[in-house]
């Protein structure tokens, strides 16, 4: 598979995927998978490309490999300077992005609908008081405090 990439030719990437999984007398499977992935970053392909492959290797290296091997996989791979951490910062900003687009939506509804129903519990205080209905009344049908009653009323007096 290293002459055939450094002859420029094409290489069966599930070949570099699976490489790790056969038994080695020489490499450790970290080791393997850390070869499976410098093979696939020299790979003649565009980088969207030689991303979905080495995705593809640390998703298996994830379900083979112990905890402590798996992150020195990734650790290297982020390392070889591979499109892979590009790819991630640019989806993590995006992802970030949208995120904080709908709780920001979420939340100014959420603050809308509370400005509206206190406004709305308000309106019909004053015109409970425009009524002559007693403040003790307004505060138990309203849920509305006493200081804000008295608030609400000077309002209306001023």
């Amino acid at each position: 598979m290293k002459k055939a990439i450094k002859a420029g030719q094409a290489i069966n990437e599930l070949e570099a995927i699976y490489l790790p999984l056969f038994k080695s007398k020489k490499l450790s499977p970290t080791a393997l998978f850390l070869e499976s992935a410098k093979l696939i970053n020299a790979m003649q392909a565009d980088d969207d490309h030689k991303w979905k492959v080495l995705a593809l290797l640390i998703t298996l290296a994830g379900k083979v490999a112990e905890p402590e091997e798996l992150d020195k996989i990734v650790e290297e791979v982020l390392h070889m300077g591979n499109v892979i951490v590009e790819y991630f910062v640019e989806r993590g900003v995006r992802t970030g992005e949208e995120r904080g687009v709908r709780i920001g939506e979420e939340r100014g509804v959420k603050i809308g609908e509370e400005r509206g129903s206190v406004n709305r519990q308000e309106q019909i205080a004053r015109k409970m008081m425009e009524r002559g209905i007693c403040f003790p009344d307004i505060i138990d049908l309203t849920g509305i405090d006493e200081k804000r009653i008295h608030e609400i009323h000077d309002t209306l007096h001023v």
